[in-house]
């Protein structure tokens, strides 16, 4: 295995670890499945990946992952938006403006920016 494997599979073993640790505290309540979510993926992925082949034809020698690292990471914050434009709209629909449906709103509305500085960091280490 090469070191560029070998570093994958050690961050995101430690982001795991983490998350385990932090949820097996007293008085969290949440579970590994609040850290996975397919469309939150689906959007930094299908939107990075459309950034990055949209500058395709500017690329140089050696450019293309860091070009996929930046535009994962930008597909990361632009899901925060849209997740928070989705909260606020769906709080005001139902009319619960309570803190609590709020909070857990923004949880969700964050996995994409956790989700666009992992997969852009990793990605441009294989890419290149």
């Amino acid at each position: 295995m090469d070191n560029r494997s070998l570093g994958a599979i050690g961050v995101l073993g430690f982001i795991i670890l983490a998350i385990v640790f932090a949820i097996s505290q007293d008085g969290v309540s949440a579970n590994i499945m609040s850290f996975i979510s397919a469309p939150a993926f689906g959007f930094v992925v299908g939107v990075g990946g459309a950034l990055t082949y949209m500058k395709k034809h500017q690329f140089k020698d050696g450019e293309l992952g860091k070009s996929l690292k930046n535009e994962f990471i930008l597909a990361g914050w632009l899901g925060l938006i849209v997740g928070l434009v989705l909260m606020t709209s769906s709080m005001t629909n139902i009319g619960d403006y309570s803190i609590s449906t709020f909070i857990s709103g923004l949880g969700a509305a964050q996995l994409t920016v956790l989700y666009g500085y992992v997969l852009g960091n990793i990605a441009s280490v294989f890419v290149d």
